[in-house]
């Protein structure tokens, strides 16, 4: 059982006790490293570096062909990269559970391992996924829940078997999904494992369908649109990004929340979900409207609380995306920073096709003081997400007696108080570490309890400090016992 307090308890807490932002503006976006190389599409490595493929022969003035990695300070080849047919280049990647690197796109070879349009990195070497796909070539690549690759393009083969543009690798064979997809846009796995895909279906209308496995399903009707890309927001709901257009899945019907002008050709390439729970739309366009028009410059936030838009750090010295054919990629990283791929013309004042912003204001979470013990053992509260603003800061304690109750104490100041002066049964040197402004009480279940508190996106409230301790009472001995603290600080991007 956990009980949350009310998102109404935040303002009184923050606002009647005069917490003080200590947060400046966001800063601009900067070069990842001095390049002008295309660069397609990024992908975080797992280990705070990042994996780039494009149609470069070399990036930052080291040969990397079409694929290359990032270690926050120098690129490096991946072997001898990706070449082969008349315009070799890498257009989408996927980090494998196992950690490999999946690469799609139009080539032939890989690490000089034949591979039409789809090879592994392990780190080491590249290999093949069978015979790969037969056609044009691929643009998006993504892993399932099970471990299955799945590749989207333009071709009619996959492996030798039929495959209209979208096919599946189960470690040893390819398989085409159903009847596979006309006019293919773009994917996205859901949070419970669903594939979605944009494009044209076989007897399913709408141009979105998801696959459950073994067939294709229409997700509502949006009209004449292909969406390019897809987020799905903190709530399950999808956005889906195409030509003039953004449009929000609320589980039963398609509606505009974003009309987009201005750029060449007026098109949404790429989504993005950020941590803390907004959306990222990248492309050409110059202005996204919403009731009221937002200058944007190819990059764009949308809130999904308030469904609003708005300009992303200093966007507006960006050039509009999509020239030359090239199509912008955008990502966001765990920690909050977003990576952004660039075609020419590139970003005034910059020499790079990878560009960073970072939060203006990062949200952090320290434990400090220290817990004490109860029947149950050691009292410990760990932070289980980062407090941004418009998501929830989470903790779970544990180490609780099975016959207590667990009082979240969440307050703004700090305290160091011996429990022993406020309950005649604490037990031996146990602390109260904060002052309890908000109190949410949790039923442990199985010696844990999970505390959580809603957080607007009010942008003023960036930097405020929130801290949380738990108080154990057990039931039957009369005891009571402390965890530690943690201190939260709310952040924005």
């Amino acid at each position: 059982m956990r009980l949350s307090p009310s998102p109404k308890a935040l303002p009184f807490l923050l606002c009647c006790s005069g917490a003080i932002a200590q947060c400046v503006a966001p800063p601009g976006w900067s070069a990842v490293t001095a390049s002008t190389e295309a660069v397609a599409v990024v992908i975080p490595d797992g280990s705070g570096g990042l994996f780039a493929g494009g149609s470069f022969a070399s990036l930052g003035g080291t040969p990397a062909a079409r694929v290359a990695h990032w270690n926050g300070s120098t690129w490096s080849a991946l072997g001898s990269g990706i070449s082969g047919g008349p315009f070799p280049s890498v257009t989408g990647l996927v980090r494998a559970a196992n950690g490999d690197l999946v690469v799609v796109g139009t080539f032939t070879t890989a690490g000089g391992v034949s591979a039409n349009h789809v090879a592994r990195w392990n780190g080491t070497t590249w290999s093949a996924l069978g015979s790969g796909i037969g056609g044009f070539g691929a643009n998006r690549v993504a892993e399932l829940p099970n471990g299955e690759i799945v590749v989207l393009g333009n071709f009619t083969s996959a492996g030798g078997v039929p495959a209209s543009n979208l096919a599946r690798w189960n470690g040893s064979t390819w398989a085409p999904l159903g009847s596979g997809v006309v006019a293919p846009g773009g994917m996205l796995v859901r949070s419970d494992g669903t594939l979605v895909v944009g494009g044209s279906f076989t007897g399913v209308s709408g141009f979105v369908a998801s696959w459950n496995g073994s067939a294709w399903s229409a997700v509502g009707n949006l009209g004449a649109m292909v969406p390019n890309a897809f987020a799905e927001l903190p709530n399950g709901e999808l956005l889906a990004g195409g030509y003039q257009t953004v449009q929000r899945w609320n589980g039963s019907t398609w509606s505009v929340v974003g009309s987009l002008s201005g750029g060449n050709l007026t098109t949404a390439y790429d989504l993005a979900r950020h941590p803390d729970g907004s959306a990222l739309v990248v492309g050409s366009f110059q202005t996204v409207t919403a009731g009221v028009g937002v200058a944007v410059r190819g990059v764009a936030r949308f809130e999904p609380v308030t469904a609003t838009w708005s300009d992303l750090g200093s966007s507006t010295a960006l050039q509009p995306l999509g020239n030359a054919g090239l199509v912008g990629r955008v990502h966001a990283l765990a920690d909050g920073r977003v990576l952004l791929c660039q075609a020419p013309p590139l970003a005034s004042g910059t020499t790079a096709s990878v560009l960073a912003i970072d939060p203006g204001c990062p949200p952090s979470s320290t434990a400090y003081g220290t817990g004490c013990s109860g029947s149950g053992g050691p009292n410990t509260l760990t932070a289980t997400s980062l407090p941004w603003l418009g998501t929830a800061m989470t903790a779970t304690c544990t180490g609780l007696p099975a016959n207590a109750i667990a009082i979240g104490l969440w307050g703004l100041a700090p305290l160091n108080l011996p429990l022993g002066t406020v309950f005649g049964q604490a037990q031996p040197g146990c602390t109260v570490l904060t002052f309890p402004e908000l109190l949410s009480p949790v039923l442990p279940v199985a010696g844990a309890a999970s505390f959580a508190l809603a957080l607007p996106t009010t942008p003023a409230w960036a930097g405020d400090v929130i801290r949380l301790q738990v108080l154990s009472l057990e039931i039957g001995p009369d005891a009571q016992s402390t965890s530690n603290g943690i201190e939260f600080v709310l952040g924005r991007l």
